[in-house]
Order: structure tokens, then sequence, then C-alpha cells
């Protein structure tokens, strides 16, 4: 217990901190004045329309537009043991990824299905444990990752993101197959990290990334996920990409590339999220109210100083069906559900829009899950429960593998 003295005084200074802070005259700046830079051009990001303003709305009238709209909704979400180290060098990750429903008047097989990615990392030694398989309505995925030919303490952090990521990948490109009725991925619609290492690599910008050993198989993650969109272009199903905004900047950085007259130092947000949340917290209308924005289409996106890409433009090594790569571009809103303080970016491919889908009735879809709990859109929910694994569960996988065994303690492995 903190000594009551050690209390009193960080009280004592915090009170004066407060006094010190209402003493000045702070000058307020608008949240909503400064998204409006996002109609001008430039920055890889444009607002659909000219209304830059948020709306809020009673979630009665959002359910009552949506309610003849679709009939039940599917949700994806995965989770990871992290990386598993021993000091024998060997590095595992454990990831699962499923699926769950909410509104479905009969449970299919689809509501079973699990994918499971068990990735190893162990310097230059060949365990032959790779094979995949199917146990009932679960596959299973079981790799081993080359050695690096540069080292990294990222190490253990990519085998990780690797495993999730695969698992995920291979849960949307399945599950997609079969459905027709609304589909929401916990995170991007493309993972981030892995897009990142792809497009660094391919741009030739410096950036440490295990691209130059695993470009197969990271190539093959991203093939992953465009195969599940296109499943649901195909099958004319709406897919949505739901993201928690943390730390990103990408909305702050292009209002400054936009507007270069406005000083950086001047804004007092300082994420993207904090800036949303500002902007969306202000509503007059009594009762439980959903606020969003309008829908924004990222047509490229930065690496590097300067430099905008289309993500998936001129890469071989990953197959468009349906479309051009800007075609597969993110459109997307931020929303914030009643007696939350978090903002959710809801992410779409352009080409729903392209292929007739009305964007109203996207929102609304992804407004009336998110709804259901005041929090992201419930089919995630009930996919995570379902998946998550717990720091127990964690504890007890590390204890299956003898982390002392044929250890060679003269042999240093140094992580640069």
């Amino acid at each position: 217990m903190t000594d009551p003295l050690i209390y009193n005084e960080i009280k004592k200074v915090f009170s004066e901190i407060n006094s010190a802070v209402d003493n000045q005259e702070i000058d307020e700046i608008n949240a909503e004045e400064i998204i409006s830079h996002l109609t001008k051009k430039g920055g890889g990001i444009e607002v659909y329309g000219d209304d830059f303003t948020p709306k809020h709305e009673l979630v009665e009238d959002i359910q009552a537009r949506s309610e003849q709209t679709y009939k039940f909704a599917y949700g994806i979400d995965g989770s990871t043991t992290k990386d598993l180290t021993y000091n024998n060098g060997l590095i595992l990750s454990a990831s699962v990824a499923g699926v769950s429903a909410t509104g479905q008047d009969k449970i299919s097989d689809i509501n079973s299905r699990n994918n499971i990615c068990i990735s190893a990392y162990f310097d230059d030694y060949n365990l032959n444990i790779d094979k995949s398989y199917q146990e009932d309505n679960t596959r299973v995925n079981v790799n081993q990752f080359e050695r690096l030919d540069n080292l990294s303490s990222d190490l253990p952090n990519w085998v990780s993101s690797i495993s999730r990521s695969y698992a995920e990948g291979k849960q949307f490109e399945w599950v997609s197959e079969d459905i027709n009725q609304p589909l929401f991925i916990d995170g991007p619609l493309l993972p981030a990290d892995i897009l990142i290492w792809v497009l660094y690599h391919r741009t030739g910008k410096t950036m440490r990334s295990p691209m130059e050993n695993w470009d197969d198989v990271i190539h093959e993650i991203i093939q992953l996920y465009v195969n599940g969109i296109e499943n649901c272009i195909l099958s004319n199903t709406p897919v949505f990409g739901v993201q928690k905004t943390t730390n990103a900047t990408r909305i702050l950085d292009a209002i400054s590339e936009k507007s270069p007259e406005l000083d950086r130092k001047d804004i007092p947000w300082n994420t993207d999220s904090t800036l949303f949340s500002d902007a969306l917290n202000k509503s007059d209308i009594d009762g439980a109210v959903m606020s969003y924005t309008p829908w924004y289409v990222e047509k490229s996106i930065p690496i590097g100083h300067n430099e905008y890409v289309v993500p998936l433009k001129n890469n071989n090594n990953v197959e468009l069906k349906y479309g051009s790569a800007e075609e597969y571009s993110r459109a997307f809103f931020y929303a914030k559900p009643p007696t939350k303080k978090t903002v959710y970016r809801i992410g779409v491919p352009k080409m729903l829009f392209d292929r007739g889908h009305d964007k109203d009735e996207l929102r609304d879809i992804a407004l009336t899950e998110m709804t259901k709990e005041f929090s992201e859109p419930l089919p995630i929910v009930l996919a995570d429960e379902k998946v998550r694994i717990t720091r127990n569960i964690r504890k007890q996988l590390r204890r299956l593998i003898n982390k002392e065994s044929h250890v060679n303690h003269n042999k240093s492995r140094n992580y640069e």
C-alpha cells in the first residue's frame, strides 16, 4: 500500500497544477474546424461529398432504418499467445481465429469453423514440423520459418504477427466462401503491419522486416485477405474492417499536408483518436446517441517522406481478380457509441461502392451492430469471447516445451 504521506504530497502538487491550468487563458480550437480541412485536395485522403460535419442520431432511428437491410451478421476475431521465447533460441506463437453470428435463426457449420496457426523459429535447426490438416471443423497450419539473414530484436514480434495474421486470413477466406450476410473483421481488411512490410520492401525504402527471407508467406497472407474481400464482392456481401483507433496520426498528417498554413504544434490533438473523440463527443440530442463522421476514402498511403502509393498497385505477387488496385482502396468513417469514449474506424473496400452498395445503408449496418452493446459490432465481441487465449492458457502452453533441452550454453545468439 502506498504511504499516505506520499499520496498526500502527490495530491498537493496535482492540485497546484490544476490551479495553474485554470489560470491560463487557453485558445480553444474546434475539432470540427480542423476536420473540415479534409475537404481540400492532397494527403491521400478525400471526403465523399462536401459535408465534413459529424452526425449525431438516436440509436432507435438508426436501427429502424437498417431493419430490412440485412437479416444477421458474422464476425471474425483472432487471438494469439504472442511470442513464447525460450533460452535455447526457440520462438513459438500459437494463434486461433474463430467466427460468430448474431440474430441467426439456424446455426450452420460456419459458426463452428476455426483456424489455428502455430509458427516456430529455431535458428538454423530444422524441426521438420510443417504440415496442414483439418480436424472436424478446425483447420490447422504448422510451419517453421527459415533462418533470417539479418537478425533483429523484433524477431519474436514478427513471428507472433505473422502467426495471427495467417490464422485470421485463412479464416476470412474460408468463412467468406459461404456467406451472404454482413461480415465484420476485427482489425483492418488488410493487416497493417504486414502491409507496411510489403510496401516498404516493394518501394525500396529502408525498414527492418522479415521480407528478405519470408516474402512468400507474407505475400500469401495478403492474398488470403484479398481472396476474402473478393469472395464477399462476388456474393454481394458487405464486409467491414473494425479498428479501435489508438495512436494513428493518418488523418492529422493528411490535414497538415492539405493545409500547410496550420501549425501542427498549435493543434492540441496528437492522435486521430483524440481528434475524432472530441469532434464526436458534442451532441445536443437527448437519449442514446450514435455519433459518426462522413465517409472518407484513402486513395493512397504515405511511405517514407512525401511519397504516396496505392497499397496493392504494381504488386506481381498478389492477384486481383475483380478490379484495379484503386478499387481495393479503403473507404472508412469514424463512429462513437453512447456512453463510450472509444472511437472506432469502420472500413470497407471502396469496391463495394463501385458495385452498387449504398453508402448510407452500409454505414447503418455497422452502426446498428455497434448499438447492441454500445461497443464494437456485436459479432466481433462474440467471436473474441470464443477464441481468446487467456494468460493462464498461455502459461500452460509455455510449460509444454522443455526449455532447457538441447541448449548449447557456449553458443551465443546475439540480436542487433
